[in-house]
């Protein structure tokens, strides 16, 4: 499967160079047909050497010749295979050999490939780029750079077996790169030409994109649900086996929901099991692998996917409900009447006319059409509501007065982006010495509120986490500034224990709960990192890249899955007398 990921990466690098090769093309030096006067259509490697000049991969010289039998140069050679397997040679670090200079016009991509351990020049530090490269070293940085794999076929060559570059010369003979010079003889100590590195580079290519013996096939496609037995799906006639994460989804107790479900899947399969001209699922001895969409078409049932994220549910269903659903879109159309309960949306849309319960749900965005309908229970947040013009959430929330306390905070806009001013209640004047046990909150004073400021403050400065060099907080604002180099699992930690000390230091006096990307925290709920660092990546306005960030291993640097070098959002310290105050977080490196 690794070797699988890297192809997957090497022919996004490959496009990307397609697409360069292209621009060369249609530059207006390069309007003719490119040619070279000294490369005939006999010659062995004409195909090979014409396929990366059209890319702009390689060059001839000004008197119009490619001079293909001339030794090429180490340095000349780095430029080539950097260029052809898509490496950045411009944000690169110095490998610092001794004779190569930031000056030199091969520096960027003999960096480059030190960078990524495909060179480490010599002994004494050098990498002697104006020394003329060998068959030998050839195949070592080939097989570094296109990951080629030996089949453990014997070598017939005769002249390489106490070699240093057998292994390399191994991968390219396995890989069908090189043929030797003759059947038994490699001869890795003479010189490579330019018109061999162009054969061996683009065979190399061929043969990364190319996937290995005994490696699964995996497609994706758009299907319906035949029944669930088990742990195994039926399909047309077929049966399908069910990785053990998706086991989640599809199970017994989800069995009467998934009939009839149409859903995208990705299925992995033996390499025997698939041909080229039979379609997706023709075969079976599949294994569910991916799931992309699903649409639930089956009235009065339930779907419980123990919180397995699916990017997007359609819930086309009358009475259907959905228990611990993730979903990054959730879409009920019209005539639907769908209950969520335990769930995390994104994004829900509502269409005209289907009606919408949200028990303990957290939605980010919530658009509701025409005469859709929302009924709000117990622990649901909301973060940004988008209505039709001239619509207010009294009108598409059923119990709007009984739970208008828990939308304050929740902004409203009409789907062209205008804010929209939600319905003003009178605040509720408690009596003196405190609240009366029942529906009137209790007396908070503002010195009370500016004591737990001042403690929150000392008590954030103070706090050290790793992976962070600084937290300084305000009481408006906290800035967390990391080291370039925090992993997930830190990050994590430090979500955490930030927010464990907002809400350790006076929920049971002053502080009700701590309200973080559409959820309330409160001192008596557990700490769960995850959850907590998805929360606030939310708030930060990181819904985008939450998801690579989740992906992440738990010792990945996050400042890799982040295209900026800093974020805020706010979060609110929501007081026990129904009062609130803003606090901007401030995340950088």
């Amino acid at each position: 499967m690794k070797k699988q990921s890297y192809k997957k990466l090497f022919n996004v690098a490959l496009t990307t160079t397609l697409a360069a090769g292209a621009v060369v093309a249609v530059a207006p030096q390069a309007q003719a047909a490119i040619s070279f006067k000294d490369v005939k259509e006999t010659n062995s490697h004409y195909e090979n050497i014409m396929n990366l000049a059209e890319r702009g991969i390689i060059r001839g010289y000004e008197d119009g010749t490619f001079r293909p039998g001339d030794s090429i140069k180490r340095g000349n050679a780095a430029h080539i295979i950097a260029e052809i397997i898509g490496l950045d040679t411009t944000n690169v670090k110095n490998p610092n050999f001794k004779d190569i200079s930031t000056k030199n016009s091969n520096y960027g991509a003999i960096a480059a490939l030190a960078n990524a351990g495909i060179i480490n020049g010599f002994e004494d530090g050098t990498y002697r780029a104006n020394d003329m490269l060998t068959r030998g070293q050839m195949a070592k940085i080939i097989d570094n750079a296109f990951k080629l794999a030996s089949n453990g076929e014997a070598l017939p060559f005769t002249d390489v077996q106490n070699s240093q570059y057998k292994e390399h010369i191994a991968a390219l003979y396995a890989n069908n790169v090189t043929t030797g010079k003759t059947p038994t003889f490699f001869d890795a100590k003479s010189n490579v030409t330019r018109a061999q590195l162009s054969s061996f580079v683009v065979r190399a290519e061929k043969a990364a994109a190319t996937p290995a013996p005994g490696t699964p096939t995996v497609e994706e496609g758009v299907f319906t649900v035949g029944s669930v037995v088990g742990n195994t799906v039926k399909i047309g006639n077929e049966d399908f086996e069910v990785s053990t994460e998706l086991a989640a989804v599809f199970n017994a107790d989800n069995a009467a929901a998934l009939q009839d479900s149409v859903v995208t899947l990705v299925v992995e399969y033996a390499p025997e099991t698939v041909a080229s001209t039979t379609p997706v699922f023709a075969k079976g001895k599949g294994k569910i692998v991916g799931i992309k969409t699903l649409k639930l078409v089956k009235d009065n049932t339930s779907f419980n996917p123990k919180g397995f994220k699916i990017a997007k549910i359609e819930a086309a269903a009358k009475s259907l409900t959905l228990v611990n659903v993730k979903a990054d879109n959730l879409e009920v159309p019209a005539n639907s009447a769908v209950t969520i309960s335990g769930g995390e949306i994104a994004n829900l849309v509502v269409a005209d006319d289907a009606a919408v319960t949200l028990n303990n749900t957290a939605v980010t965005t919530l658009e509701v059409k025409g005469d859709g309908k929302i009924t709000i229970g117990e622990g649901t947040t909301l973060t940004t509501v988008v209505l039709e013009k001239g619509k207010t959430l009294a009108d598409v929330i059923t119990n709007y007065e009984a739970v208008k306390s828990q939308l304050a905070n929740v902004k409203v806009v009409e789907s062209d982006g205008t804010v929209v001013t939600p319905p003003v209640t009178p605040p509720v004047t408690p009596p003196v010495g405190g609240g009366d046990g029942g529906s009137n909150p209790p007396v908070i004073t503002e010195k009370q509120k500016q004591d737990y400021i001042k403690d929150l403050n000392s008590t954030l400065n103070s706090l050290k986490v790793d992976g962070v060099n600084s937290i300084v907080s305000d009481g408006s604002t906290v800035t967390i500034t990391t080291s370039p180099s925090i992993n997930k699992s830190q990050l994590a930690k430090v979500s955490s224990d930030v927010i464990s000390k907002f809400t350790g230091l006076g929920t049971t006096a002053v502080l009700d709960s701590v309200s973080i990307g559409g959820k309330d925290y409160t001192e008596n709920d557990p700490i769960d990192l995850d959850a907590i660092a998805l929360r606030l990546a939310i708030a930060l306005g990181l819904e985008e890249e939450a998801g690579d960030v989740l992906d992440l291993g738990a010792n990945d640097p996050i400042w890799d899955a982040l295209t900026g070098d800093a974020y805020d959002g706010t979060i609110s310290l929501n007081f026990k007398d129904r009062t609130s105050t803003p606090v901007k977080i401030i995340l950088t490196k």
